[in-house]
């Protein structure tokens, strides 16, 4: 997202269920909001569904690296897996969903009627 909600957000992350595609979406401020909002995700999966989350798949991007995510990762036994540079071919399911989210969202900012600029 190139611009910022009404309350700061400029950030998406999107955390989906490998089985279910499930897919769970965090508005953020910044990018080092991703680890909170995984452990906030990991709290409400195995809530839900009674099963541990068992590995969290992402691409080398910082926030997915921050010492707080693999400290949390590491004392719940989920393993963290990351893609290669540049593939992001290997992150299929969560790059569909990203553009899928983008390209909604764009939908119904010109169906609001607002003005190109927002749309990004």
């Amino acid at each position: 997202m190139s611009m910022a909600t009404f309350s700061g957000k400029r950030y998406f992350v999107t955390f989906i269920d490998d089985k279910s595609r499930y897919c769970v979406v965090y508005l953020l401020k910044s990018k080092s909001e991703v680890a909170a909002k995984f452990m906030e995700y990991a709290a409400m999966a195995e809530t839900q569904t009674g099963k541990r989350v068992k590995y969290l798949q992402s691409d080398n991007g910082g926030e997915y690296k921050s010492d707080k995510l693999a400290r949390f990762c590491a004392e719940r036994g989920i393993q963290q897996r990351f893609t290669p540079p540049y593939t992001p071919q290997l992150n299929g399911v969560a790059e569909r969903m990203n553009r899928t989210l983008v390209e909604c969202a764009r939908c119904m900012m010109e169906h609001a009627g607002l003005g190109k600029e927002l749309l990004g």
